[in-house]
């Protein structure tokens, strides 16, 4: 019996050969300037040092005291951290949170 599916988008099952693109355009818009494919390392390896440090069983998305978005809003404090800039206005993380939500992403 399948009690869960889950997918990782981040290039292991679906390629998003756009993202780099995306977050450098959101960032951007917010203050942050990052080129196309030095989001998409940063993507990942964000991505991946903040899986690393989830909880193992939990949710890392309802897991984070703010909830998914709270997630979405300390992944991107991160990768501006990476790149020695200032955090995004928190309207970075609301913006990539509802275009990931639309059915185009």
């Amino acid at each position: 019996m399948i009690r869960a599916l889950t997918f990782d988008v981040t290039g292991t099952l679906i390629h998003a050969p756009h993202l780099g693109a995306l977050y450098a355009e959101v960032l951007g818009r917010h203050g942050v300037a990052v080129e196309p494919r030095e989001a998409a390392r940063l993507v990942r390896q964000v991505w991946q040092e903040l899986a690393c440090r989830a909880e193992p069983g939990k949710d890392r998305f309802t897991a984070h005291p703010e909830g998914a978005r709270g997630w979405w809003k300390r992944f991107l404090e991160r990768i501006c951290e990476h790149l020695e800039a200032a955090p995004p206005s928190p309207f970075a993380a609301a913006e990539l949170f509802h275009r990931f939500a639309s059915p185009e992403a």
